[in-house]
């Protein structure tokens, strides 16, 4: 089995610039209430309603998916060096499961302000600086897979909600 990660258009900048970027979508998210809350600690503080565009149908709770976007082993899946890693073998079976969801990253998916940061993050990478990542698995027998972020985004509301923060 073999893994290779590329971003394209990103040979001139270096890690902080997705770093900054989406760390600005936590600032913007906070303010403009694109999820109900940006931080569990602040959950109680917080008079919005969950019923947001951009979560709608996707998550049931901060860190818990709605049926159907839900990836196998997730608690158990490394992110940007966080969390535990597992074997290479488990990596297309991840890959298949993240395809399905319209998350960006195995860290989006861990609750709905890391989902939103990293849409809006690489999105805007995207648009302005041409950057775009994606990740090749194969595997023994011809299967595998090439995950692009953003192919299934699956609701207006929540791509009307990143090109709000966009603009």
């Amino acid at each position: 089995m073999a893994l290779e990660a590329a971003c394209a258009g990103a040979e001139e900048y270096k890690g902080l610039v997705h770093t900054l970027t989406h760390e600005a979508a936590h600032i913007y998210d906070y303010f403009a209430h694109v999820t109900p809350f940006v931080e569990q600690a602040l959950a109680a503080a917080s008079d919005t309603s969950e019923d947001k565009d951009f979560t709608r149908g996707f998550w049931e709770a901060y860190s818990k998916t709605a049926t159907g976007y839900s990836i196998p082993r997730r608690a158990e899946t490394a992110a940007y060096g966080l969390g535990k890693k597992l074997p290479l073998s488990a990596a297309l079976e991840q890959y298949k499961a993240l395809a399905k969801t319209p998350f960006f990253s195995f860290y989006g998916s861990g609750s709905w302000a890391e989902d939103f940061a990293e849409a809006a993050a690489w999105t805007w990478l995207g648009r302005k600086l041409g950057i775009s990542y994606s990740v090749s698995i194969s595997a023994p027998g011809g299967e595998g897979i090439v995950f692009k972020p953003g192919a299934a985004m699956t609701s207006k509301g929540r791509e009307n909600a990143i090109g709000d923060a966009l603009e």
